[in-house]
């Protein structure tokens, strides 16, 4: 967002469906790293933990396997909801401090252990320091370990990765919801972020303001609460600081 006098301007995105990679890493940096990151950890070098475009490209192109993303035009890349889903996940795991290599080791061996072709999509995830688990018939199983059995007095110290995805009846991530008022649902506006349950997105909301309606007058027409304005304001300028 930038500020002429009392006009706010939102930077414009390309929400489509397919997700074209800046607008992926936009995403990605504006929810990461997650609340269980220590900002002394991150801040001396967020490079480290938060996605940039050509780290996505990185991340598709060699370390991790990827199909070829894509392509709708010579300069730009982009790449499915699903796909969306599995960058969150590793975005997720570098912010707390896990190398590429233990990363890759993880989902090859979840992707062995499960049948799935993409667990970052569908496992839930846990981290205790440099390792990752994954839940397989009541038991927490270390994925960076092949396969090695969590000890019960670890549990207590696991430590989610906070996805954030609503899961549908095939166990699939189907929405993200990155704030309890906004979420990205692929079916709805072709993912743009959007007001929980209803097909108003956000940024539509933050233009109405940005042109002079109050937040009251833009909830009676689009029928939401103060709450939900805000919310969508809030969400939109932490959008407009990751740009």
């Amino acid at each position: 967002m930038k500020s002429s006098g009392s006009v706010l301007e939102f930077p414009a995105r390309s929400w489509a469906g397919a997700f074209p990679l800046r607008d992926a890493a936009v995403l990605l940096r504006a929810t990461t790293p997650d609340p269980l990151v220590p900002l002394s950890d991150w801040e001396p070098h967020p490079t480290t933990f938060v996605a940039s475009t050509s780290a996505l490209a990185s991340w598709i192109r060699h370390g991790l396997d990827w199909d070829d993303p894509r392509r709708v035009g010579p300069r730009d890349r982009v790449v499915t909801f699903a796909d969306l889903v599995r960058l969150r996940m590793i975005a997720l795991l570098r912010s707390r401090g896990i190398d590429h290599a233990r990363i890759r080791e993880a989902e090859e061996y979840a992707r062995e252990l499960t049948g799935h072709p993409q667990p970052f999509v569908t496992e839930p995830m846990w981290t205790h320091s440099s390792d990752i688990f994954l839940a397989v018939q009541e038991h927490s199983i270390a994925a960076t370990r092949a396969g090695q059995i969590a000890l019960p007095l670890l549990h207590e110290f696991l430590e989610p990765a906070h996805h954030r995805m609503e899961f549908g009846a095939d166990d699939v991530a189907s929405v993200w919801r990155p704030e309890p008022r906004v979420s990205i649902d692929p079916r709805i506006r072709f993912g743009e972020p959007c007001i929980n349950g209803t097909r108003v997105p956000t940024e539509t909301i933050a233009s109405l303001c940005r042109a002079g309606e109050t937040a009251e007058d833009v909830a009676r027409l689009y029928g939401l609460t103060r709450a939900d304005v805000q919310a969508a304001l809030a969400w939109e300028r932490r959008l407009e600081r990751a740009a």
